[in-house]
């Protein structure tokens, strides 16, 4: 916002979809990384095999794409994905593009406060098993 401010471009209505976006990501980026640490502390190869699957994760979310090019017929369904309607909020807050329908945003919402709850509840009963797995 202060960049906005600093270069004199007026701030656009969109802007408010930048909270979301912004707590979608924590909510799924946090959920994701506790389940793959706790996965990590039993099965070593989880962490080699991490990058290969986030590289093709990121192709799961319009990364390098843009939505539009999804079929009208999938796109909620992959608007589900926390990461793909982050990114597609902050296209439309800061690029002031057409925002996420709310549905699929409420979903992703779902799917994010999901991926986090379960992070969360993996990581604290596999507490204790923690500390003894060296």
């Amino acid at each position: 916002m202060a960049v906005v401010t600093i270069h004199g471009i007026p701030p656009v209505a969109t802007l408010v979809w930048l909270p979301v976006a912004v707590s979608l990501q924590i909510a799924a980026t946090l959920g994701l990384g506790w389940l793959v640490a706790a996965a990590n502390a039993f099965y070593r190869d989880v962490g080699v095999g991490i990058g290969s699957v986030l590289y093709l994760l990121m192709f799961a979310a319009p990364v390098v794409y843009p939505t539009s090019v999804v079929p009208a017929s999938l796109r909620t369904l992959f608007l589900a994905n926390p990461m793909a309607a982050a990114i597609e909020s902050y296209r439309a807050a800061l690029l002031g593009g057409v925002p996420v329908p709310l549905d699929a945003l409420g979903l992703a919402c779902v799917a994010g406060g999901v991926l986090l709850v379960t992070g969360w509840t993996a990581l604290r009963r596999l507490d204790r098993r923690l500390h003894e797995v060296r």
